[in-house]
């Protein structure tokens, strides 16, 4: 039976749930008066920032044709020791020359390609140590020279490498793309490159002879790419070891860094190999120039690069860095043999985007560490200009991984993996708003970081089997096929309202990794942001297709930056996607990822695994200010590192963005989801 103080209660609780529910309202319309006047301000700046850019855009695109123009040629020049035993070698580079340059020219048909050789031998061999061949475009006086050269001399086990490399470095370097090819099965003189001796009657000229880790700063700072194709490596390990760590010690002028690469042909019939291995890396020279020939300011008067050769000081080795540094050495990826190696502890480093509605120019990271154990197979499957890639197995990540380490110049440079994995988490959410608004859609995958003891820090992400196609560069820089990511590169502009803009797109069947963002606050997202000079120099080569009109992109030259959006209508076409939770990689529709996005208030869509278990730990619990009830799933929560909510979305105060790590609360609302990340309007946060 109810007691008169009962009800008193009762009223009392009510009164206070009516006032809570009151002071929600009144805090609602607060927000969307704030949220109101913070759009009109972001539209305001969106049009001052369009039209600044358009100011600037014909000195860009002028600036980008000469720069390509430069890009556009390359400088080839082969290196090679041509004492007794390299006889199969030189009548290998006889026959096989026209094939190279045959080869870049399939790959790069409108590139002006200029090709020099420098034949080197021993102290010992007087007139013949060395013989030069002068960069020309003309390939008979290349192959006549070639087809003079012989098999002879040397005389102690080491040869005149630096004689080599300095005839090398005076010839007349002109072009952005330069690449110099040494083939050698010897090393150089010195005791500190060599344990084969060197005969001591050569003692005065070894004295006299360039410093060769001289001569690898050299070639860095001149922007020359460096390759070597290693005879016997037992031989040449040593003096590698030092040459590379001379290369990776400087930056070229032009600030982007070079690529020093080895390449073992030490097996019988790897002859076969030099040809695809010299115009392969060849190209690869000349695509990189290409790509980043714009990569100093655009709006600043170009300076060119130095032809004659600098000093070679002769200073002794750097000492060894006491950090492990990934090997040169190369092998196939082996799953097999990874997962028998002895596992490790590690923390695994993830970020998610906050709850709340999405800032893009502060953007609300929040990060999470997880305990877990690894196999990591030490010596990489694939090496580029920055970074190395391993295999990776994590117990508690069902896919297998791909581990990146930075090493040489990028390392010491301050590349930073969480910045990293800052970007591609910001770039997969903006996929995520691409893919809801046209079909095909498109995502990047999961990246985490590590931590290890006895490693430096290194970022992973989903190992994707198939055949990588790099779409755009942060620079401005497009390949003709790249329709769905150029539309989506001005997409990300225009939904950002001009605070991002993301571009470097490479990967399979649309699902891409290692973007770079240009924002507008250059302290966000690493060394690679150009902030408005990179948007600007997005636009001046880029020509709207028909994804873009499908969008109701308008063209960047017109008078008005504000999207027309149509409708859209989810197809049947099926997409690659990565779990926003555990990385895994799937296909399904794009009307299913789609109606999933939904589901989701635009957020992030899910494998069917992780799926299953945010079903089964899904719970609600009632706000502990107001009572209305609060959905949320115990393993999101613990993936995404945020503690169990305790408030509902109208009783959580407002929060900074909490980019430096740190758990939050709430993670879903009454209806059990996460509040829209910035998607409240088709094309841009409004809110």
């Amino acid at each position: 039976m109810s007691t008169p103080s009962g009800n008193n209660h009762r009223r009392e609780a009510d009164g206070a749930s009516a006032s809570a529910v009151v002071a929600n309202v009144s805090k609602s319309a607060k927000k969307k008066r704030r949220g109101a006047a913070k759009t009109d301000e972001r539209l305001e700046a969106f049009h001052s920032l369009h039209a600044n850019m358009q100011a600037n855009l014909a000195t860009v695109r002028s600036n980008l044709q000469r720069s390509y123009s430069r890009a556009n040629r390359l400088d080839l020049v082969l290196v090679m020791d041509c004492t007794n035993s390299m006889a199969l070698w030189i009548d290998v580079a006889k026959r096989e020359m026209a094939t190279i340059l045959a080869t870049i020219q399939v790959d790069h048909p409108q590139a002006t390609v200029r090709v020099g050789f420098v034949a080197y031998r021993d102290f010992c061999d007087g007139s013949l140590r060395l013989e030069i061949q002068q960069l020309t475009t003309e390939l008979a006086r290349v192959e006549a020279f070639i087809a003079s050269l012989e098999a002879t001399g040397g005389g102690d086990g080491p040869e005149d490498i630096p004689g080599g490399l300095d005839a090398a470095l005076r010839l007349d370097w002109q072009a952005d793309a330069k690449c110099l090819v040494l083939v050698a099965d010897a090393p150089c003189h010195g005791e500190l490159y060599n344990d084969l001796g060197d005969d001591h009657r050569y003692a005065a000229e070894i004295l006299e002879s360039p410093c060769i880790q001289g001569q690898m700063r050299e070639l860095a700072t001149r922007g020359i790419d460096f390759a070597f194709i290693d005879i016997v490596p037992k031989w040449t390990a040593t003096m590698l070891a030092m040459l590379e760590q001379a290369y990776e010690s400087v930056l070229p002028a032009h600030g982007n860094p070079g690529l020093f690469s080895v390449v073992p042909l030490d097996n019988m019939g790897d002859e076969i190999k030099f040809a695809p291995v010299v115009s392969h890396h060849s190209s690869a020279v000349l695509l990189a120039s290409q790509c980043v020939s714009v990569f100093s300011p655009a709006l600043a008067p170009s300076t060119p690069m130095p032809s004659a050769p600098l000093p070679l000081p002769l200073a002794p080795p750097r000492p060894p860095t006491p950090e492990w540094s990934p090997p040169m050495t190369i092998l196939p990826l082996d799953w097999n043999g990874i997962g028998m190696l002895d596992a490790v502890s590690a923390e695994r480093h993830t970020l998610c985007l906050g709850p709340g509605s999405m800032d893009w120019s502060a953007p609300d990271l929040r990060h999470a560490t997880h305990a877990t154990t690894l196999r990591l197979c030490k010596v990489p499957f694939a090496r580029g200009g920055m970074r190395t890639a391993h295999g990776l197995v994590d117990a508690t990540v069902a896919s297998p991984l791909v581990a990146k380490f930075y090493f040489g110049r990028a390392k010491a440079t301050g590349y930073d993996v969480r910045r990293d994995v800052e970007t591609q988490t910001i770039a997969k959410a903006l996929a995520s708003a691409f893919t809801m608004a046209t079909s095909p859609g498109a995502d990047f995958l999961y990246a985490c970081w590590y931590t290890v003891d006895g490693l430096p820090a290194f970022t992973a992400e989903p190992f994707m089997d198939g055949d990588y196609r790099k779409f755009n560069n942060n620079s401005g820089w497009t390949q003709k096929a790249a329709t769905t990511a150029q539309a989506f590169s001005h997409f990300t502009w225009q939904h950002t309202l001009g605070q991002a803009l993301v571009v470097d797109l490479q990967g399979v069947d649309g699902l891409w990794t290692d973007p770079q963002i240009h924002a507008l606050d250059k302290t966000l997202f690493g060394r690679g942001n150009l902030g408005e000079e990179g948007m600007t120099r997005f636009f001046a080569t880029h020509e709207c297709n028909a994804l873009c009109t499908a969008l109701g992109l308008p063209p960047f030259d017109g008078p008005d930056p504000m999207a027309a959006p149509l409708p859209l209508a989810p197809s049947e076409d099926e997409m690659r996607c990565s779990c926003w939770l555990c990385g895994a990689t799937y296909t399904r529709t794009h009307a299913a990822v789609v109606a999933e996005l939904k589901a989701n208030d635009g957020c992030d869509v899910h494998c069917d695994a992780c799926t299953a278990l945010i079903t089964a730990t899904t719970s609600t619990v009632a706000c502990s200010t107001c009572n209305r009830p609060v959905t949320f799933a115990a393993y999101r929560c613990e993936m995404e590192g945020e503690a169990p909510p305790t408030l509902c979305m109208g009783c959580t105060p407002p929060t900074l963005p909490t980019t430096n790590g740190g758990a939050g609360g709430r993670v879903g609302d009454a209806g059990g989801r996460r509040a829209p990340l910035g998607h409240g309007a088709p094309w841009f946060p409004l809110h």
